[in-house]
Formats: C-alpha cells, structure tokens, sequence
C-alpha cells in the first residue's frame, strides 16, 4: 500500500513533456498512415477483364441467380421445384460457390428520374406531388428503408486455359438451370464484381464501388511537388 503511494507521489511530480506541433502533427500522420490499408488487402483480387478476376491463385467469375418465387407456388409446386433442382445440381461435376447478401434497394435512380420529371411540370398540385415523391424516394434509399436479397454464384478455375474453361463453365450452368425456371445473369465488368464485393464487406455503405467508378475516382491524380512538401510536413 505504501509502495503504492510513493510511486503516484513520483509519478505525479514527474515534468510532463509538452509535444511541440510538430510533434503532434508527425503523430496524427504516423496514426493515420497505420490505419490506411490498400484496396488490395480488402479485397485481394486482381481483375482480368469482363468481370473475372484472380483470388488465391484461381481464376473466379460471379453470376447472379435469379428464380421462381416458392411464396406464391403450392406445396406440390414447391417439392417438384425442389427435386428439379436437386437433380441439375447433382449433375453439375465442378465446384460451385453460393454466396447471399442483403443490399438497399436502389432507388436513387428513380428518384433522379421523376426529379427531372417534377422540373418541367407546370406549377400546381401535381408538380408538388413528384417533387415529394421523388424526395420519399431518395430518403428510402439514404435512410435504408427497403432493403432486398441476392443471391450468386461464384465459379473458379486454375487449369491451362482458365478463361475458356469459366466461359464453358457457366454456359453449362446456363443451359441446366433455365428449364427449372432459374436465370443466371453473368457479371461482366469489374464495377458489378466490386458492388458485390462492396454489399458484403460494407453492407453500411450506401454508395457503390460502381457510382464512384463512374465518378471518376480511377482518374489519374496530378499533383506538383509543392503540394507532395507541404502535404508531408
């Protein structure tokens, strides 16, 4: 106990160092710079071209799986639908990966276009009415009011001709699933792959990889050396 107090006595009459601004800046930089992470530690893949990309040294493309709803089908719909679908899997002889995310319903586009709409309205009730719905829209959208579900499917490769073998790869698929009523909808650029990479790595971020990307965010950035000297004090 005694021990105790004589330490807080030393401790307490120990001179505290005033850091300097310098000092405090240099810290803010080296805090920042130990939270930055590159891209590619997120999201380790290396992007080929329409849509496919390289992940632990496979080659990989996504597809979205769109299909029947089982809500509106009866009981013995539901079972032949199921048994249909057990057997195409069942024939399928190479790996196939599900993959299921929620995102928020986008409706900022509709909401541009009944805003663009309300401008060339005349004055009156009914421009009044768009222009409110089209601020209901964009709110269900920023507020994540209506959030829906999808689903895809990842296929790999890391044979002599990889590209081939995922083209051919999902033609099979293709074929087997759109009797039984499923449609397999391919994703072909690299802005699509990183929306779903985006919904399951930030599910809390509203703004998609692709709206940035057309934003011009890939742009090069031209900075001259005043601006690199004064950025690092």
């Amino acid at each position: 106990m005694l021990a105790g107090i004589l330490a807080l006595v030393f401790l307490s009459r120990r001179p505290v160092k005033v850091e300097s601004v310098k000092e405090i800046k240099t810290k803010d930089k080296n805090d920042f710079l130990m939270g930055v992470r590159h891209i590619g530690e997120i999201v380790p893949v290396e992007f080929i071209r329409d849509g496919m990309y390289v992940s632990g040294g496979k080659y990989c493309c996504m597809a979205r799986i769109e299909g029947t709803n089982f809500s509106v089908m009866s009981e013995s719909q539901q079972n032949a639908q199921e048994s249909a679908l057990i057997g195409i899997l069942n024939r399928i002889d190479f790996p196939v990966q599900f993959i299921t995310t929620s995102v928020v319903a986008d409706t900022a586009h509709m909401a541009r276009v009944v805003a663009s709409t309300a401008k060339n309205m005349p004055e009156g009730n009914l421009k009044t009415y768009a222009a409110l719905y089209a601020s209901a829209l964009d709110a269900m959208r920023t507020e994540k009011q209506i959030l829906a579900q999808h689903s895809y499917i990842i296929l790999t490769d890391d044979g002599a001709d990889p590209v081939a073998a995922l083209k051919e790869k999902m033609k099979i698929l293709y074929e087997l699933l759109r009797p039984a009523g499923v449609m397999l909808t391919p994703l072909t650029s690299e802005a699509d792959v990183m929306d779903v990479f985006a919904s399951i790595l930030m599910p809390e971020v509203i703004i998609r990889p692709s709206e940035m990307l057309e934003a011009g965010s890939t742009e090069e950035l031209h900075v001259n050396a005043k601006e690199l000297v004064a950025g690092a004090v």
